[in-house]
């Protein structure tokens, strides 16, 4: 029996077809971040391992099962339900995300874009993680020249 402790809830939808979407809906730890221990060893915190590898296998699993597949670029929505005012460092918070999805979907994270939707004060922390791809638009570049 598979167990994914932190996990909460999970769900894909392929409509409109050309549009995959997974959201995921994980437990939410105050110590999410990429920050290592004092050490120096390069080591990440156990329970953070545990909750990337738990990401990775649950997005592994609902694109396989839901026959899904995205291509790069790839949107990824964040939904903080946070259980006071304090908040994590975001690019610590996205590393740890992108890492996970990066594992699940086999897909490099630099073809990722977060979008930090919002924090909402509340019971129960949870993280809710909405992939899916990203239209790709015109790059509009402006060009400064010095004067």
């Amino acid at each position: 029996m598979l167990r994914l402790p932190f996990v909460l809830d999970a769900s894909s939808r392929m409509s409109p077809p050309d549009n995959p979407q997974l959201t995921v809906e994980m437990a939410y730890l105050p110590t999410l971040s990429i920050n290592r221990y004092r050490t120096g060893r390069g080591i990440i915190r156990y329970e953070v391992q545990c909750w990337m590898d738990e990401l990775a296998k649950i997005v592994g699993m609902m694109t396989r099962t839901s026959n899904i597949q995205f291509k790069p670029p790839i949107k990824i929505e964040l939904e903080l339900i946070a259980q006071d005012k304090r908040h994590p460092d975001i690019h610590n918070l996205h590393k740890v995300v992108a890492d996970g999805i990066s594992l699940g979907l086999e897909i490099d994270d630099k073809h990722f874009l977060f979008e930090d939707k919002s924090v909402i004060i509340g019971e129960n922390p949870r993280l809710i993680i909405t992939v899916r791809e990203r239209k790709a638009g015109k790059l509009q570049l402006k060009v400064l020249s010095k004067s």
